[in-house]
């Protein structure tokens, strides 16, 4: 009889294992940082291009109309009608709406816009109530916000509260935050950071605003936006290559947020505006006379930042979309923000948006 030896498995030792186990975490530790930056590689390319069909909108309106938006118009279904605001304005957002192939919803906000006519109370009324609102519109979102729809916006008296999709992409105020006497709130300018008074002018000067959206009616009732403002090609004296149209913001937490930018972030609110005065990924600005911008409070405007990391992304009149690092200085941004300043802001992009 013979007899066959067989020999014993060998096991792991717990060395091994421990090994095997920390090679497998360095590879990952490499392997982590790379996918983390082909993604947020791929969501700046969807951002990027998100502005860039928001321009080809703004020059479709441009090629048919023989001027950009307004920042915000009269609800009324003619463009053209020239009765001033009532308190539910159009945001540019809902104008580009006809040349982006989105009629659908234009023609349906306009509708809920009629019927809301003459109802004071936002409770009722049509146009603050429509499930429209919650309805997520792509091309108006980064892909980096994590909350597309938010639960949080908070109570007023033109909006109510209210559950809502939001949007990234805010249209150009120049270098101005707000009026000498907006809102209540005495010479509230941006000082502190441009130790200038940030041309607070409003009304028919030559310098009311130099920026791509007029600024804000101090005296209109109820209302947060701009008067219509025809601007064409023709209004930008910096050149269309030399000026902001559009940039990003996102909804940042109210510990980080510039006061009242959560309220505006909607995508069919008509305070859809912000300023280049506060500079880019700027939280807690001081304003004039150095008080801590760290409450709710509509004379702070919103100021452009993005979750990207390192800075923001811009749309320019011409149509081009470029990265502007958040360290750009606020004067290179302000001549960026305002149209015909005669200033030119310095390099301030890096490559690939």
């Amino acid at each position: 009889m013979i007899l066959v030896r067989h020999k014993p498995h060998r096991a792991f030792t717990l060395v091994e294992l421990l090994v095997v186990i920390a090679i497998i975490g360095v590879l990952v530790a490499l392997l982590l940082p790379a996918v983390q930056a082909a993604r947020e590689a791929a969501r700046r390319s969807s951002c990027q291009n998100n502005l860039a069909q928001i321009g080809k909108g703004m020059h479709n309106h441009h090629a048919a109309r023989n001027f950009f938006p307004y920042g915000a118009k009269d609800h009324d279904d003619e463009l053209d009608d020239p009765r001033p605001f009532k308190r539910y304005p159009m945001t540019w957002r809902t104008l580009l709406l006809p040349y982006m192939e989105q009629q659908a919803i234009y023609a349906e906000l306009v509708k809920l816009a009629k019927e809301s006519e003459g109802i004071a109370c936002y409770t009722t009324r049509p146009w603050d109530r429509t499930p429209l609102q919650q309805q997520s519109l792509a091309i108006y979102l980064c892909p980096t916000e994590p909350t597309p729809i938010r639960s949080d916006l908070p109570d007023d008296e033109w909006s109510g509260p209210r559950t809502a999709a939001i949007a990234s992409y805010f249209g150009n105020a120049g270098s101005i935050a707000t009026g000498p006497t907006d809102w209540g709130v005495p010479n509230v300018c941006g000082r502190c950071i441009l130790n200038r008074d940030c041309r607070c002018e409003f009304g028919n000067t030559p310098a009311s605003n130099r920026g791509f959206f007029r600024g804000h009616n101090p005296d209109g009732p109820g209302m947060l936006d701009m008067w219509p403002n025809e601007l064409s090609t023709t209004h930008v004296a910096d050149g269309t290559s030399n000026t902001i149209h559009v940039g990003e913001t996102h909804s940042a937490e109210p510990t980080s947020r510039q006061a009242g930018c959560t309220n505006q972030q909607h995508w069919m609110s008509s305070w859809s505006v912000a300023s280049a005065v506060w500079g880019i990924n700027v939280d807690h600005v001081a304003m004039a006379p150095q008080t801590a911008d760290v409450n709710y409070n509509w004379a702070a405007g919103c100021n452009f930042r993005s979750r990207h990391p390192g800075g923001a992304q811009f749309l320019f009149v011409d149509g081009s979309v470029r990265f502007l690092e958040e360290n750009i200085s606020p004067p290179a941004l302000s001549n960026l923000a305002d149209r015909n300043d005669g200033r030119i802001g310095e390099e301030y992009t890096r490559p690939g948006g």
